[in-house]
C-alpha cells in the first residue's frame, strides 16, 4: 500500500481519516486530529473562498457527511474514536506555531530540531 510505504521512509504528514488506522499499528508516528467548531470551519470556509456563510455552511456539512461515509466505507468495524489518536488539537483556540509546538512535542527521538522547526512554525503563522 502506498501510504504505508510513505509512512515507513519517516518525516512524512499524512493527512486523512483514515491515516490513523493506515498507519496505527507502525512505530514512531503521532497520530493527530485537528477540530474546530462548526461554525468556525464555516466562518473559515466562507473567508477563504469568497463564498456566502450559507453557502459555506452547505459545504461543510457536505464535507463532513462524505469524510464520515468514506469512513464508514472502509473501516466499518473501526469508530473513529478520542482514544486512536496521540493528541487532538482545536484550530480554533491555538494559533498554528502553538499547533505545531504541540506535535513537535510529541514527536519521537531526541527534539534538536523542534525548536527551530517551531520557529518556521509561528514563522508561517505570522505571515498566513
Amino acid at each position: 500500500m502506498a501510504i504505508r510505504a510513505l509512512a515507513e521512509l519517516g518525516r512524512v504528514v499524512i493527512v486523512g481519516r483514515g491515516a490513523v488506522y493506515l498507519t496505527g499499528d507502525m512505530p514512531g508516528g503521532v497520530h493527530v486530529r485537528l477540530v474546530a467548531p462548526a461554525g468556525v470551519r464555516i466562518a473559515r470556509t466562507a473567508g477563504a473562498t469568497g463564498v456566502s456563510v450559507d453557502a459555506a455552511g452547505a459545504w461543510v456539512r457536505d464535507t463532513d457527511r462524505a469524510r464520515e461515509s468514506f469512513f464508514r466505507r472502509h473501516w466499518p468495524a473501526r469508530p473513529l474514536m478520542p482514544e486512536a489518536f496521540a493528541m487532538t488539537l482545536n484550530t480554533a483556540k491555538l494559533s498554528v506555531g502553538q499547533q505545531v509546538s504541540a506535535v513537535l512535542a510529541a514527536l519521537p527521538g531526541d527534539g534538536r530540531n523542534a525548536t527551530e522547526a517551531a520557529d518556521r512554525g509561528r514563522a508561517v503563522a505570522r505571515t498566513a
